[in-house]
């Protein structure tokens, strides 16, 4: 018996696009695998002068091709994932009926705002950086 006065014709369908499961777009398991791998490499040339002693001020004139694998998958790794991960969503979400899509839609919609949100925050730190750095620099 259902104690829910809300007939089922007015319940909302639930979300299924990150409740998939295996390896592919839309299972959690994998956005977690990739944003811990994606912030290890991000935090591999602060880690590895950290811990190896190894000095990232002669990275350029000594790995010229490892700093610029680093500087493109810590600037362009995000923004790929998102862009697949949107043409990979759009593939799926057409197939479902009418309801289910704005719904789908919807929700991918508010976690893709607080990616943005999370994103916009950090380039604004950086900005702030920079700026310290300049200054430092200019004293």
């Amino acid at each position: 018996m259902n104690d829910d006065p809300t007939p089922d014709s007015l319940v909302e369908p639930t979300p299924q696009w990150y409740r998939q499961h295996g390896w592919r777009f839309g299972s959690m398991h994998l956005h977690v695998t990739a944003s811990i791998i994606h912030v290890a490499i991000c935090l591999a040339p602060l880690l590895f002068g950290l811990v190896g002693g190894l000095q990232i001020s002669s990275w350029p004139k000594d790995r010229l091709w490892l700093i610029l694998l680093w500087v493109g998958v810590a600037a362009l790794g995000y923004p790929t994932w998102a862009w697949v991960e949107t043409m990979v969503f759009e593939r799926w979400v057409r197939k479902l009926p009418e309801p289910q899509r704005k719904v789908e839609r919807a929700h991918y919609q508010l976690h893709v705002g607080m990616a943005k949100n999370f994103w916009q925050a950090v380039m604004e730190i950086y900005k702030v950086a920079g700026l310290i750095g300049i200054g430092i620099a200019l004293k």
